[in-house]
């Protein structure tokens, strides 16, 4: 809870990948509880290397579905855990992910309120 002057303002939230605004005006003496709708959900990622779960030497990259007209992704998020996770906002992307000299990526969607989980196999 945060005690503030009567007056207009922005309230940020920001949770992973994931970040809302939200103005709202505080009158004088008054009490304002703002519900904040992030639109994210929780993608879970694990690899394969073989028939064998992959728990070491991977790094993940979470990248836009969708290149821009100079051929780049945006980035979304990296990690370096065998199970890593993210919170993105709602949408489509693309999952790439390395282990040694073996790569592979793979489209997934986040939905709202979801928690997704993927397993890419590494050939």
């Amino acid at each position: 809870m945060f005690t503030v002057p009567a007056g207009k303002y922005l309230l940020s939230l920001e949770v992973g990948q994931t970040e809302v605004g939200l103005p709202v005006e505080v009158g004088s003496g008054a009490t304002v509880q703002p519900e904040v709708v992030l639109q994210a959900g929780v993608l879970v990622l694990k690899a394969t290397a073989g028939s064998a779960p992959a728990e070491k030497g991977l790094s993940w990259k979470i990248v836009s579905a969708q290149a821009d007209i100079q051929g780049n992704r945006k980035e979304f998020g990296y990690s370096f855990d065998a199970e890593a996770s993210f919170t993105l906002p709602a949408g489509g992307y693309l999952v790439q992910v390395e282990l040694d000299d073996r790569k592979a990526e793979q489209p997934v969607e986040v939905e709202a309120g979801k928690r997704g989980e993927v397993t890419i196999a590494l050939p």
